[in-house]
């Protein structure tokens, strides 16, 4: 039996940080993300001998694979996988929790269990930081297991999903651009940086849910430019809860989309390098894109992913 399994990836508009539990369960958090089509794919069978070729994407870890599968109860020397992805990994999109997400609803077709959305995402989340060691939040496996675009309410009691309606999604995806800086990301640790709070970090981190709220109502109005000012404000209180976030390379990036028209950005992810996306008004986007073609960092095509996780029996 073969089993088939794919999952987005995401951009995180805004609230990165709160969907931590070290800041969620004493302050809630507040996430608005939009799943993209640059999706992980997975293929995986019983294979029929002990010792099995598995093939990963680039700079992936296969231990990282090695680990979900076996933390599914299966013994990972007799599962062949096929693993690839459609963009850059390590680069701010989510591409560990997606891969997990993907690899652990395969598994459990496999296994014939029924795991609902939600609880993919947990269990992800629970592989990946308490067994695999990878620190982070959860609005990355929420996003890979639901798809669409999406308001998340991290609390104590458990994680909210609001859907938006396609029609006001829609209106913003036409403001987006999305590229890739050319610089890959190699402190997979930034977010421990987060690890415990101190007082300047959870007022940052406050400040970026209020601007998540606000960010809510613009996106709603359909006021682009505001849209685009908040998630700027939220950038600049996201370096400043994290000294790892930016570089100079990409402040230089930053810079000259804000002056070629941008209305405001932000890195995808914990930082360090990989993907950015900008709000850019439709007649100020040929300028953005071409002055930073000039400087390397070159725009990537997607759209929102409506789909989220989907697995099949071939």
């Amino acid at each position: 039996m073969r089993v088939l399994s794919s999952a987005p990836t995401r951009i995180s508009l805004s609230g990165g940080g709160t969907d931590l539990p070290v800041f969620y369960e004493r302050h809630q958090g507040l996430v608005v993300s939009l799943a993209i089509n640059i999706r992980q794919n997975i293929s995986l069978e019983r294979a029929t001998a002990p010792q099995t070729t598995s093939f990963m994407p680039e700079n992936s870890n296969p231990d990282f694979y090695r680990t979900i599968i076996r933390e599914m109860g299966l013994n990972d020397q007799e599962i062949e996988l096929q693993a690839t992805f459609e963009g850059k990994i390590q680069s701010g999109l989510g591409t560990s929790a997606s891969a997990a997400v993907a690899l652990i609803s395969s598994l459990s077709k496999l296994k014939e269990m029924y795991l609902n959305p939600g609880e993919l995402a947990e269990l992800a989340w629970d592989i990946e930081v308490n067994r695999f060691k990878m620190y982070g939040g959860k609005q990355d496996q929420y996003a890979a297991a639901f798809g669409g675009m999406n308001t998340f309410h991290f609390s104590e009691s458990g994680v909210k999903v609001e859907s938006w309606e396609k029609e006001v999604a829609h209106e913003l995806e036409k403001h987006l651009l999305l590229f890739h800086t050319g610089i890959i990301r190699t402190d997979t640790k930034i977010q421990e940086e987060l690890l415990s709070l101190s007082e300047t970090q959870i007022i940052e981190l406050e400040k970026i849910r209020t601007n998540t709220m606000s960010l809510v109502g613009a996106i709603k109005a359909g006021d682009m430019k505001f849209t685009g000012h908040i998630i700027a404000d939220s950038w600049e209180h996201k370096k400043r809860s994290n000294s790892k976030v930016t570089s100079g390379e990409i402040d230089k990036i930053y810079d000259t989309a804000m002056l070629s028209g941008a209305y405001g950005g932000k890195l995808c992810g914990s930082g360090g390098g990989g993907y950015i996306f900008f709000v850019v008004p439709p007649q100020r986007q040929l300028n953005v894109i071409g002055n930073l073609a000039g400087i390397g960092c070159n725009p990537v095509d997607f759209s929102i992913d409506y789909q989220g996780v989907s697995t099949r029996i071939l």
